[in-house]
């Protein structure tokens, strides 16, 4: 297929099946036109150009329910033996992906437990009773279109992951790590793979991951403003499996539980409430479609699927209460331990 094309942007893509092949068109997210197809899947599930023998693990959005991820995924790699070829992440995912990849396990540990709004915010939205801040209320009378700043998570992700380590890991033996970012002009999902990005871009797109609107602006990547890749997917594992064959296993963490019913909120108290109540429940709904999806192209390429769902500890999304975090790290390394490998 041609691609000329008049536009600058095309970016959205839709997989389908022709005569049994698993294809996937990319179209301009302004004007509609398909600019590339390609053959992603065929007869007998081999993609053209990509490694066999991979092995997923996909580790859901979360915000503070980080702790109760990271337990799982340390568990699962470090005392399961599980050794991904690939890991995806998204928002709290998405911080977590690269020192999983690097094995700094010790690291992330320290930072996951110690989680609080300073690991996040250098000027924070909340103050700890959960109401607006400050700093949340002056950004409003100045007609600011965000509530708070996370520049103490650039600094939380460099302390991690420095320059040095990313070249290690950019050109080392270590899993690909791709993680979800939305381009918020038009709306669509881009998945990076941070091998192919420089270590300055690679840190914005996992800030951006991160970056939920209202409480925080985006994340400038190149000349696109790009926010919280959980606006469209809470998790990633079936954009990913399209884009590998002879896949061994995947293993799903999410940060929910697998009884959507059994998700008891709190009452609506102020606006910040009602603003985190709203993302919940949007979020709980493209979960479900992310885990059908998933377990569809699972299915139909007959890949073991594994999934581990962490019960709802923390109280809302900002809660940074550490006797919490601390029971979700203990409870995602349980089921770390229970999950099928």
């Amino acid at each position: 297929m041609s691609n000329k094309h008049h536009c600058d942007f095309f970016g959205k893509r839709r997989y389908y099946y022709q005569d049994e092949v698993l294809m996937m068109d990319v179209s301009c997210s302004e004007c509609g036109e398909v600019v590339y197809s390609e053959i992603l899947v065929t007869k007998d599930n081999k993609m053209k150009t990509q490694n066999d023998n991979h092995r997923i693990l996909n580790l859901s959005g979360g915000a503070t329910a980080i702790s109760g991820l990271f337990g799982s995924a340390e568990t699962i790699m470090k005392v399961r033996h599980y050794n991904p070829t690939v890991i995806t992440g998204i928002s709290a995912g998405a911080l977590l992906a690269v020192p999983l990849a690097m094995g700094k396990y010790s690291e992330a540990k320290e930072m996951v437990l110690n989680f609080n709004l300073k690991t996040i915010f250098s000027k924070s939205p909340l103050r700890k009773n959960g109401k607006l801040s400050l700093c949340a209320l002056r950004n409003i009378i100045q007609g600011k279109h965000y509530l708070g700043e996370m520049g103490n998570l650039i600094t939380t992700f460099e302390r991690l992951i420095t320059p040095e380590d990313w070249e290690n890991f950019r050109h080392g033996d270590f899993p690909d790590v791709y993680v979800g970012i939305v381009n918020f002009k038009y709306g669509s999902s881009t998945f990076a793979n941070l091998k192919t990005w420089s270590y300055k871009m690679a840190v914005e797109a996992i800030i951006a991951s991160a970056s939920i609107p209202v409480f925080t602006p985006g994340v400038m990547i190149g000349e696109w403003e790009y926010y919280d890749g959980g606006l469209r997917d809470h998790i990633i594992s079936s954009q990913i499996i399209d884009k590998y064959s002879d896949i061994e296993r995947v293993v799903s963490i999410y940060s929910r539980p697998k009884d959507y019913h059994s998700v008891d909120m709190d009452a609506t108290k102020n606006i910040i409430s009602v603003i985190e109540r709203t993302i919940e429940i949007m979020n709980i709904e493209i979960s479900k479609n992310d885990e059908y999806q998933e377990e569809h192209n699972c299915f139909h390429r007959e890949i073991p699927l594994s999934k581990v769902y962490l019960p709802r500890v923390m109280k809302h999304m900002w809660d940074t209460n550490p006797e919490r975090i601390q029971k979700l790290y203990d409870i995602g390394k349980q089921k770390g331990m229970e999950v099928e490998i």
